[in-house]
């Protein structure tokens, strides 16, 4: 006659070599002979069990789960498998060096204190709403359809200095525009008079140098950018701007 007898299992896992997974013991039937005993079932505590079963001699302890050579073996797989992990991937490397290198900053914008003409009069870019009518050079009034704002925090201002707001002050332009000094970001297109008197438009980053107008270092800025759904020339303090939709 076998007697059956359940014993914890364990695993490995990570660090932990063991863990306990199961510490109850399973429900076995034991059958009992003679003519005194029924049938027994295991779950029964042995003290409450015939005399004649708690002097059965047990059987061997069930192995645990892994011998040895076992494990040494997943301490293998598992050193591997965190190597691996821990080195870069070639793509992984490649992304950060393109989050260091320095960028070309094209995207245009308007420090949010410049001042733009509206049928309400001059406002603050921050506080555009859609709907609200701007001028434009052609004297009539265009609705707002999009606004966005772009933040650059002091981490990415002291990787990327081309990201750098343009000064502009009063007057600089043609010894005409703007009427106020104004921040606004490099790639922001200006309607400027050229040499010959003629107007056309140019990156306020290409107007650096000029008496007056300057690259302005500052640790973090937000620049506004907005458009009445077509390409217009609107007054922004005093001076002439290009905006429109993205054309990517």
């Amino acid at each position: 006659m076998k007697h059956l007898n359940e014993f914890p299992m364990f695993k490995t896992f990570g660090a932990s070599r063991f863990r306990r997974v199961d510490t109850a013991p399973a429900m076995a039937h034991v059958a009992l002979s003679g003519p005194d005993h029924a049938s027994v079932p295991a779950s029964v505590p042995a003290r409450a069990r015939p005399l004649t079963e708690a002097a059965e001699t047990p059987a061997a302890p069930a192995p645990l789960c892994g011998t040895a050579l076992d494990l040494k073996a997943e301490d293998a797989l598992l050193a591997s498998v965190m190597a691996k992990s821990a080195a870069p991937t070639r793509d992984e490397t490649r992304a950060a060096s393109d989050r260091t290198a320095p960028v070309k900053w094209t995207l245009p914008g308007f420090d949010g204190k410049c001042r733009i003409a509206t049928i309400f009069g001059d406002l603050p870019i921050e506080a555009l709403r859609r709907r609200d009518k701007v001028k434009t050079i052609t004297g009539a009034y265009r609705e707002i359809l999009w606004i966005d704002k772009i933040r650059l925090d002091a981490d990415f201002m002291a990787r990327h200095h081309a990201a750098h707001p343009v000064h502009i002050r009063a007057k600089a332009i043609g010894g005409t525009y703007p009427a106020r000094t104004m921040l606004v970001s490099p790639g922001q297109m200006i309607w400027s008079p050229n040499v010959s008197g003629q107007f056309t438009a140019v990156p306020a980053a290409r107007l650096v140098g000029l008496p007056g107008v300057q690259t302005l270092p500052r640790g973090d800025i937000t620049y506004y950018r907005f458009h009445t759904g077509n390409d217009e020339k609107i007054s922004i303090d005093g001076a002439w701007f290009c905006v429109g939709p993205d054309r990517g």
